[in-house]
């Protein structure tokens, strides 16, 4: 027998023996495709029914890119329209990102008419102290040289005020990274949001990077990032309120945004079966029933 032709065996798929039923119906086409650029969204957001026929929203944000800000935004229009009663974002296995993403992240959930403070930076004199206020929705930095070692808060500075005021629980591990920790330490801080999980990664260098004649490079720290309330990041990570992990294994549900036929039923079928998750939906639950108690006692008087 002759070694296999091109007709007989197709990359990427299994081939079928020659002169098989299979080969001989076997069609070769030869096709002009175009290429497209292909934005994969980094949220993912469902509506997740609890206890007491309350119904919670369920967002996952895999990395901070530049249209971080804006397809959450939309999501929680979408969870809005849905008649979520509090917000469960998931952080977990986040490695981070651009710094300014967060920012504008923050200022859906934080008020920026109250300027709460997100970060602090600590440079070493020798770039000046960058302060940054995020304004409209967009990071910007003013730089002011400063010849020693200092520290100042980054700050929210709008005329708007936060997406949607609901309660919210935050979920973080050892892989929520940089970013991620600037965003939950911003939230936790601010007190806008329970933060459970485990300890953080503990990234907070801010580096520059010069490349070296021979190919290699060197890592220059130059400021570091630390929590609103001044807390260490780097080498420390963000602390959570309440531990927790999933029950049954070191990793949460599937990192990543779903992707895929009956992608989404599989990721909302190990959401709900996550005992971080379930932890999530018992504060909300308590936080919302506060809340409840609390409008019912406005009322009456």
């Amino acid at each position: 027998a002759g070694s296999p032709g091109p007709r007989d065996i197709v990359p990427g798929v299994p081939a079928a023996p020659a002169g098989s039923a299979a080969a001989a119906a076997m069609e070769h086409r030869t096709l002009r495709l175009r290429r497209e650029r292909l934005e994969l969204s980094p949220v993912y957001a469902a509506a997740m029914h609890g206890e007491d026929d309350r119904t919670y929203g369920y967002i996952r944000l895999a990395a901070f890119s530049q249209h971080a800000a804006a397809d959450m935004l939309r999501a929680l229009g979408t969870l809005g329209r849905d008649g979520v009663d509090g917000y469960i974002l998931d952080l977990r296995n986040n490695p981070g990102g651009l710094v300014n993403a967060a920012m504008d992240v923050a200022g859906l959930w934080l008020d920026p008419r109250a300027h709460p403070v997100v970060l602090r930076i600590q440079d070493r004199g020798t770039g000046g102290d960058l302060v940054g206020r995020a304004r409209g929705g967009a990071a910007a930095a003013e730089i002011a040289s400063a010849p020693q070692v200092s520290e100042k808060a980054v700050v929210l500075d709008g005329d708007r005020g936060p997406a949607v005021s609901a309660p919210l629980v935050v979920l973080v591990n050892r892989q929520s990274a940089s970013a991620s920790e600037i965003l939950a330490s911003a939230l936790q801080d601010n007190g806008r949001a329970t933060v459970i999980g485990e300890p953080t990664f503990g990234k907070g260098k801010i580096q520059s990077v010069y490349e070296l004649g021979d190919g290699s490079a060197l890592f220059v720290t130059v400021a570091k990032y630390k929590t609103a309330s001044g807390l260490e990041i780097d080498g420390m990570g963000v602390m959570p309120s309440q531990t927790c992990r999933p029950i049954g294994s070191s990793q949460p549900t599937s990192p990543g945004i779903p992707i895929g036929p009956g992608a989404d039923a599989r990721v909302m079928e190990e959401v709900e079966q996550d005992s971080c998750v379930l932890t999530a939906e018992q504060l909300l639950h308590s936080a919302t029933r506060d809340l409840s108690l609390q409008a019912r006692a406005t009322a009456r008087a």
